[in-house]
C-alpha cells in the first residue's frame, strides 16, 4: 500500500520539476480554477482510472492494530484475522460475511503466518486470478469451517476515497463530560476524470508534445478561495461521526489539485485533496468501573455519505491508514501526562438508511489508553492508608481510655470523607461503583470498626472489669485483612 503512495507522489514531483521550468505556476493555477468553473461533476463522478492504476481486490478488509512491542498487526479472533468489512460489487460480497473468521488462504495457515494477511486486502490482484480460502463462519447455532473460490473482479465502485489522518496532540480528556479534544490533521485524496480532462487542456494548450515528455502542475486554494471560485464538481461528505461542533473548535481547511501528464508514455492522472487541520472536540464513551486503574478507548470516526446524492459508489479505502508514519509516530511518542497510549486500531463498519436503502462506509479509529495510577496510589490511597495506621493505632490504648480513641477516629473519618470530593472532580455521578468506590468504602468500613470495637471493649470492661480476650488478635488482624481485601479490589 505505501509504495502506491510514493510512487504517486514521486510522479507528482518528478513531473512538476520539468513543468515549472516552463510555465509559471501561477498562470497554470489561475487558468485551470478558470476552466474548472465550466464543468459540473455534482451528481455523477468517474474515476475508475485510479482502480485501474492500483489493481483490483478479492473484496475483504481487515481491521488492524498497532502496538510499541508488536508493530502492526491484524485484528484477530484465537490468532486468524476476521473480516470486518466487503466491498460491494467483488466475489467476496457475495460468497462471505462479516466477522467470518479466515483459517486458511490459498492453503496458507494464517495463524502460522500471519504476514500473509495483508494480501487478504490489498489492491494487486490481476482480473480473473483465483483465491482460495478456508473460513470459519457462525451460524447462529455452531461454528463451521467452508472452503471456498473467489474469482477476482472489477469491484463495483466508481471513486477511491483515500483519507489519511495524523494525530499531532490529545490536548485534554475530560472523563467528566465524556470528551475529548484533540490537534489533528485530517486529509483525503480522490481522482475525478472530468477534472483531469480540464488539467491536460491547461497543461498541453500551446504546448509542443514532441518536446515536452513531462507536465504538471500542483495549485492550492484556501477554503474562502474555493468557495468564491463556485466550483460545481463533486467532493466527498466525509465526515466525524462523534465531533461536537462548539465555539471552541478552531479548523482550517486547504484544497490541492495536483495532476501530471506525460503525452509520450500515456503515464497521467490527477489527485485532489482537501486537508482539514486544527484543534476539534469529539465525544466519547467511557467506562470506570476499573477507574483508577482502567484503559479507555477514544474513538475517532470518519465516514462518508456521498451515496445519498451521488450517482456513484465511494468506497474509503484504508491504504493510507495502515502502516501510517503519522499514526505510529503518535503512539510511539505518547506525549500525554496522565495517560499511556498502548495501541492503536482501525477498522471499517457500515450503516444503511433505513428509509432510502443507501449504505454509506466509514472507517472507525481507536486509540486504547491506560491511566496512569501512580497519582491515585501516591496521592489517595497511600494517604489513606496513612490514615487507617493512625485510625487502627488506638486499638494498643487500654479500652478505659475511650474517649481518647474516639477522638483520634472521628478525626480519621472526617479526614476519609474529603478525599470523595477530589475524586468526584475527575468522574461524572455514576449509577455503580469503580474500584475507587470500593477502596474507600471499604477504609469506612475499617476506620468506624476501631470505634465500634472500642465502644464495645469500653462496654465489656464496665461491665466484667477485664478486657475481651480477643483483643489482641482484633488488632493485628484487621489492618491484615483490609490491606488484602484492597489488594483482591486493585488486582481483580
Amino acid at each position: 500500500m505505501k509504495q502506491v503512495k510514493i510512487f504517486l507522489l514521486t510522479s507528482i514531483i518528478f513531473t512538476l520539476i520539468n513543468s515549472f521550468s516552463a510555465y509559471s505556476a501561477e498562470n497554470i493555477c489561475e487558468n485551470f480554477f478558470i476552466e474548472l468553473t465550466k464543468i459540473n461533476t455534482n451528481n455523477t463522478i468517474v474515476s475508475k482510472r485510479v482502480l485501474d492504476g492500483i489493481g483490483l481486490t478479492p473484496g475483504t478488509t481487515l481491521g488492524r492494530k498497532y502496538t510499541v512491542k508488536d508493530g502492526w498487526s491484524g485484528i484477530t479472533k484465537d490468532g486468524y484475522p476476521i473480516i470486518t468489512a466487503l466491498i460491494p460489487g467483488t466475489e467476496g460480497e457475495i460468497a462471505l460475511r462479516k466477522n467470518d473468521i479466515i483459517i486458511e488462504l490459498d492453503g496458507v495457515d494464517l495463524k502460522k503466518f500471519p504476514e500473509d494477511m495483508t494480501a487478504l486486502e490489498s489492491w494487486y490482484y490481476f482480473l480473473g486470478q483465483k483465491v482460495d480460502l478456508l473460513i470459519k463462519r457462525n451460524d447462529g447455532i455452531e461454528d463451521k469451517l467452508i472452503e471456498l473460490t473467489l474469482d477476482v473482479n472489477t469491484p463495483d465502485i466508481d471513486v477511491l476515497l483515500i483519507p489519511e489522518l495524523k494525530i499531532l496532540d490529545i490536548t485534554e480528556i475530560n472523563a467528566k463530560k465524556g470528551t475529548y479534544s484533540i490537534n489533528y490533521e485530517f486529509n483525503y485524496y480522490w481522482e475525478d476524470q472530468a477534472v483531469f480532462d480540464v488539467a491536460e487542456s491547461v497543461l498541453t494548450k500551446g504546448v509542443d508534445i514532441t518536446e515536452s515528455a513531462a507536465l504538471g502542475f500542483s495549485c492550492k486554494l484556501t477554503e474562502e478561495e474555493f468557495i468564491n471560485y463556485d466550483f460545481k464538481i463533486w467532493q466527498p461528505k466525509i465526515k466525524f461521526k462523534n465531533e461536537i461542533i462548539t465555539s471552541d473548535n478552531n479548523k482550517k481547511v486547504n484544497y490541492y489539485f495536483s495532476a501530471w501528464h506525460n503525452p509520450v508514455t500515456k503515464v497521467q492522472g490527477i489527485e485532489i485533496s482537501r486537508l482539514e487541520y486544527g484543534l476539534s472536540t469529539f465525544s466519547n464513551k467511557f467506562h470506570f468501573q476499573n477507574f483508577p486503574f482502567d484503559s479507555q478507548i477514544l474513538n475517532l470516526d470518519f465516514i462518508d455519505q456521498s451515496g445519498e446524492d451521488l450517482n456513484s459508489k465511494v468506497w474509503v479505502s484504508n491504504m493510507w491508514l495502515y502502516d501510517s508514519d503519522y499514526l505510529t509516530k503518535f503512539v510511539d511518542d505518547n506525549n500525554l501526562f496522565d495517560w499511556n497510549i498502548n495501541s492503536y486500531s482501525h477498522k471499517y463498519f457500515e450503516e444503511t438508511d433505513l428509509n432510502y436503502g443507501v449504505s454509506s462506509f466509514g472507517i472507525s479509529n481507536s486509540f486504547e489508553i491506560q491511566r496512569n495510577a501512580t497519582y491515585y496510589i501516591f496521592k489517595i490511597i497511600g494517604p489513606i492508608f496513612l490514615i487507617l495506621i493512625v485510625c487502627w493505632s488506638v486499638m494498643w490504648l487500654t479500652a478505659r481510655e475511650l474517649e481518647s480513641r474516639l477522638t483520634v477516629t472521628t478525626v480519621c473519618l472526617l479526614s476519609l470523607v474529603a478525599y470523595n470530593f477530589v475524586i468526584d472532580q475527575d468522574l461524572p455521578k455514576l449509577a455503580y461503583f469503580t474500584k475507587m468506590d470500593y477502596i474507600i468504602s471499604l477504609s469506612y468500613l475499617f476506620a468506624a470498626l476501631p470505634t465500634l470495637i472500642s465502644v464495645m471493649e469500653y462496654r465489656f470492661v464496665k461491665l466484667y472489669d477485664r478486657e475481651i480476650p480477643m483483643t489482641n488478635l482484633i488488632n493485628y488482624s484487621g489492618p491484615l485483612v483490609y490491606i488484602a481485601i484492597v489488594s483482591a479490589i486493585i488486582i481483580s
